[in-house]
């Protein structure tokens, strides 16, 4: 019989191999995988607005020697795809601060924390 597992609380790096691979220590896995938005972050957790209103995509498959893979890596969106994405500035600004406000409102934001980030945007 098959069934299916979610797991949360995994490490930002985790691969669907490496995760694959660490429930076969237990027995046979039919898949594992990351779910993953639109823009390739993963799903669940706190999400901040850099992920859920993104200018970038972010990666922790950097390589390199010592901690690069942990350092991850930032790869900005073409004006064109910002532009599909959001429209214009004002848009892009709006949708940042609804996801602020309901970060506070769920008590992941400081109202300080939420006034820089709207601060922000305003000298972009």
């Amino acid at each position: 019989m098959s069934q299916k597992l979610y797991v949360g609380g995994i490490a930002f790096s985790t691969t669907s191999e490496g995760l694959r691979a660490h429930f076969a220590q237990s027995g046979t896995v039919v898949s594992a995988s990351i779910v993953t938005d639109q823009f390739g972050h993963g799903m669940g957790g706190m999400r901040t607005p850099f992920i859920e209103v993104p200018l970038a995509s972010y990666a922790t498959n950097s390589p390199g020697p010592g901690n690069c893979r942990e350092m991850g890596r930032k790869s900005a969106f073409e004006a064109s795809r910002l532009e599909s994405l959001y429209g214009n500035e004002k848009s892009y600004a709006a949708k940042v601060a609804q996801s602020v406000d309901r970060l506070v409102k769920e008590h992941w934001l400081t109202d300080a924390a939420a006034r820089r980030i709207k601060q922000e945007l305003t000298r972009r």
